[in-house]
């Protein structure tokens, strides 16, 4: 009786151990862009981003640049697809986005859905005078 209770113990232990330090979990994810399918590896690590890779994409690469580096940095600083896309890269922007999100689903990870606005800079305004 007393080996049983400690090999449950043990077990119980194991298996709280293991749902605590769960190992990172990398999953596809596809989109749409402008031209055709967008391919992504993201890395989830207790439910938040940890990395997209991009694995297949036929976007234009000067257009997209944006999207694979400033677009995809702010989708893991923020853990949402909630974020503003890339100006002039609007297809390829949301074919990105719908990816992780398709990716996030695949893990069963809900990402955060508070929208992120990106943050304007305000400039002091001078008084001016009009010439007549």
């Amino acid at each position: 009786m007393f080996k049983t209770s400690i090999l449950f113990t043990a077990l119980l232990s194991a298996a709280a151990f293991a749902s605590v330090s769960a190992a990172p979990v990398q999953t596809e994810g596809t989109g749409i862009g402008k031209h055709g399918e967008i391919k992504l590896a993201v890395t989830f690590d207790n439910g938040k981003i940890q990395d997209i890779k991009v694995l297949e994409d036929h976007e234009n690469k000067v257009l997209a640049a944006k999207v694979f580096t400033d677009l995809k940095d702010a989708v893991i600083a923020n853990n949402s697809v909630k974020v503003d896309g890339i100006a002039g890269a609007t297809f390829s922007s949301k074919g990105f986005l719908n990816a992780v999100s398709d990716a996030a689903k695949k893990a069963g990870v809900k990402l955060s859905d508070q929208a992120k606005k990106a943050k304007k800079l305000m400039l002091p305004c001078r008084p001016f005078r009009i010439m007549t």
